[in-house]
């Protein structure tokens, strides 16, 4: 029987966090399975989003995406369906995930570097955080408190080190040096972290698996497992990033797998 295991994380109130110590505690995964709706809007990418790997809200109906082979930011309109923008911040390399808060783009690198970047002067700030390529970061998002979160599809422990158990980290952009372990998921053989969002609405982080085809809905606070839901490989070949609009809309982009070009579909809010 699968469990999952969580620590309390820190809460940013004011100017400073404040650890909530709990020992871990296990939860049977006997929650309920769905699969994902059927009715989505979808929409096939421009060949420079082939490798799509992380997804973030933008504005305006607009997402920020990511291209784990080009170091770039890509703003892509739904509406009009076309790129608008690309702002490289790095030359290549393995490129993973993607998150935007005013004003700031943030875009990780697999072995771990984090790179931030003003929306309008376009400065960029480059962090080497406590991560190596053996974690293999996958997923990037922003919670409600201004943290980040990064979920790790390689080794759990700090600087690589191996873990019985699949993590989420936690760092505030004002210290990215230190990162706090938010979330543990267990090890299974299937089971690769590939994207991560916090929904606007309610008190959860929903985290991608792409080898297991499955969307895990954890609750934000003591990371206890509500639901699973399980993405069909034809419409998800390779489902590696996610983000919400503020309204509740559900966007997951996977890369083109064997099909002709990434893509991107939509989801109503559900529960």
């Amino acid at each position: 029987m699968w469990k999952i295991y969580f620590k309390y994380f820190f809460l940013a109130l004011g100017g400073f966090c404040m650890l909530q110590a709990c020992q871990p505690a296990s939860v049977d995964r006997g929650v309920p399975t769905f699969p994902m709706p059927m009715e989505a809007d979808l929409w096939e990418l421009p060949d420079a989003l082939d490798e799509i790997s992380g997804l973030a809200w933008y504005g305006d109906d607009q997402l920020v995406t990511i291209n784990d082979e080009v170091g770039s930011f890509f703003i892509y309109h739904l509406d009009q369906r076309k790129l608008l923008e690309e702002m490289k911040f790095e030359k290549r390399g393995d490129f993973e995930g993607a998150a935007y808060v005013a004003p700031y783009f943030y875009g990780v690198k697999s072995n771990g570097t984090l790179f931030k970047m003003h929306a309008n002067s376009r400065k960029l700030e480059k962090f080497i955080l406590p991560f190596t390529k053996r974690n293999n970061i996958e997923g990037l998002t922003i919670n409600h408190n201004g943290q980040l979160l990064l979920a790790l599809k390689g080794n759990a422990g700090l600087q690589g080190e191996w873990e019985d158990f699949q993590a989420v980290y936690q760092i505030d952009p004002s210290a990215p040096k230190q990162a706090l372990l938010a979330y543990q998921l267990p090890v299974d053989g299937d089971t690769g972290l590939s994207g991560i969002a916090c929904h606007p609405k309610r008190p959860e982080v929903w985290i991608l698996s792409h080898r297991s085809k499955e969307l895990f809905v954890v609750h934000e606070i003591n990371g206890q497992l509500i639901k699973v839901y399980k993405l069909d490989k034809g419409r998800f070949p390779q489902a590696e990033g996610i983000c919400f609009s503020p309204e509740g809309r559900l966007f997951i982009a996977s890369e083109k797998g064997k099909k002709k070009h990434g893509v991107i579909l939509a989801f109503d809010d559900f529960e």
